[in-house]
């Protein structure tokens, strides 16, 4: 079978992200007091960043000692998420539709599916620094909490790199990360 050619439709281009070198973003910046997040043994995470943006789906990336968190937040019906802690541990908290919290622990080689519409809380536990990958549907707002201007966690990007799939086009690109090869 002859394959077509894609070559004038859409560039073939590959790209490399460094994520130790990708910008982070402070997802509290806008809070009053960022102090005041969580629990009183919880703060803000050491080190979220956004590193890949597509048509279709993101990927971030968050770093931080034992009582990091993201504070509870409702993603929009649309948003599932996939969490994936490459070292240390994560707890993840849902409410389900009855108002039941449900919560688990992974670590390395376990991933967590988070539903879509879920009210969660994200956390970094144990004695080890947790770095967590999250791939999740792209979608116009991620969480309620941004529709309504509640959010304490603002939904600002600044992704490592951003690609619209379906023209072939880099919109973002942060070149001190990303190499195209």
């Amino acid at each position: 079978m002859e394959l077509p050619d894609f070559t004038e439709f859409l560039p073939q281009d590959g790209f490399k992200i460094r994520v130790d070198d990708v910008e982070g973003i402070d997802l509290y910046e806008d809070a009053e007091d960022a102090d005041d997040i969580g629990d009183e043994d919880e703060s803000p995470p050491d080190f979220t960043a956004h590193l890949f943006r597509s048509n279709d789906f993101n990927v971030s990336y968050m770093e931080s000692e034992s009582g990091g968190v993201l504070n509870w937040h409702t993603h929009t019906p649309h948003m599932y998420q996939i969490n994936m802690p490459v070292q240390g541990r994560v707890e993840i908290s849902y409410e389900d539709e009855e108002g039941e919290i449900h919560t688990t622990e992974a670590g390395p080689e376990e991933m967590i599916y988070l539903p879509p519409g879920a009210h969660n809380k994200v956390k970094a536990v144990g004695d080890e620094t947790l770095k967590l990958y999250v791939i999740y549907r792209q979608v116009v707002v991620p969480q309620v909490q941004e529709m309504v201007g509640a959010a304490d966690q603002h939904g600002r990007v600044n992704p490592g790199l951003e690609v619209d799939t379906i023209r072939g086009i880099v919109h973002e690109r942060q070149h001190d990360a990303v190499d195209a090869f």
